[in-house]
């Protein structure tokens, strides 16, 4: 599948590049309505590969592996256009997993929780409804993960043994930079489906491990915790993106009046949009940070995806109100 996207995906990106397109610079549908994002737009968008993925395995039964477990992947992607081939796009994608294997002597859960996050600048190219794209983006990752044992026997002067209450991995941070190229179709003004892969390179921190044991000691029940090495450092190549999306573009009118003669009102919106602009992305990136204890520290997914979607959402406003600063400085000018 990944294969015949990756296929699918190059021939139409070159297609675009190489092809000349006489056809005028708006296309509307028959009621006049513009089908093509323009600048001053923003959209919204989804991965829905994983989503079908994810309704499949709800309806599976038996076992259960990490693979199919239900929305283990879900990326979004945010966009505003700063002209009409040009936006600045975010991405974040989330990666959660729980895993319960039975055994006649109790149970071990494994929990695994990862949750990206990618920026960069995007390129168009394309006057039909086939459009196709390509850009860079860079971000990091942060995650963790536990293996959690429950045992139906306690321990006892006949159960004295030894045993593995909890393991937990280090935490995990990623730097990462990515090319990415892609295609999409606009089946109606502002809507889209398509595709796109991408590749990079990424730099991987890890810190030590820790470890709980219960044991029988001196007539009762001892619980013990160590933390030992396992930190390490790697880099290489992976692979970041792939899978087919949705998306959703929005209309905003965002042109300043030409004939505006206060320019010192000019360069008071644009002060005023760049810092709020700044305070969104630290607000953003810092929601983020908090999210991360909440899936690896109190198992709490549901909060974490809260903060995490949330700290999306600011730091698409950031981005947004950077924009719209450089926008009214080029008014000044």
């Amino acid at each position: 599948m990944k294969k015949l996207l990756f296929i699918t995906v190059m021939i139409v990106s070159a297609s675009l590049i190489t092809a000349q397109n006489n056809e005028p610079t708006e296309l509307t549908n028959k009621n006049g309505v513009p089908i093509l994002p323009k600048a001053g737009d923003f959209a919204f968008g989804v991965s829905t590969t994983p989503l079908s993925s994810s309704v499949i395995a709800l309806f599976q039964t038996g076992f259960r592996t990490d693979d199919d477990y239900p929305f283990k992947d879900i990326e979004f992607y945010g966009k505003f256009f700063r002209s009409d081939n040009q936006a600045l796009r975010i991405r974040t994608s989330i990666s959660h997993s729980s895993i319960n294997n039975k055994n006649p002597g109790g149970a071990e859960i494994v929990r695994e929780t990862d949750v990206y996050l990618f920026m960069g600048p995007e390129r168009r190219i394309g006057r039909n409804r086939l459009q196709g794209f390509y850009g860079a983006e860079f971000g990091f990752g942060m995650g963790g993960g536990k293996r959690m044992h429950t045992y139906e026997d306690r321990l006892s002067a006949d159960n004295t043994m030894s045993r593995l209450l909890e393991k937990k991995d280090g935490f995990r941070f990623r730097l990462m930079a990515n090319l990415f190229t892609g295609a999409e179709y606009f089946i109606a003004p502002g809507v889209s489906i398509g595709g796109e892969i991408g590749w990079g390179v990424e730099i991987l921190r890890k810190s030590d491990s820790s470890r709980i044991t219960e044991h029988w000691l001196d007539g009762k029940r001892e619980i013990e915790e160590n933390k030992f090495r396992s930190a390490m450092s790697s880099f290489g190549f992976k692979n970041f993106g792939g899978g087919i999306t949705l998306k959703f573009y929005f209309d905003r009118d965002r042109e300043l009046q030409r004939n505006m003669n206060d320019m010192l009102g000019l360069y008071n919106k644009s002060l005023k949009q760049r810092n709020n602009g700044i305070w969104f992305l630290s607000s953003g990136f810092a929601l983020f940070c908090i999210s991360v204890p909440f899936y690896t520290e109190w198992d709490n997914t549901s909060m974490g995806l809260l903060f995490s979607a949330t700290g999306l959402v600011v730091m698409s406003a950031g981005g947004i109100q950077l924009s719209r600063a450089k926008n009214t400085r080029k008014q000044i000018n």
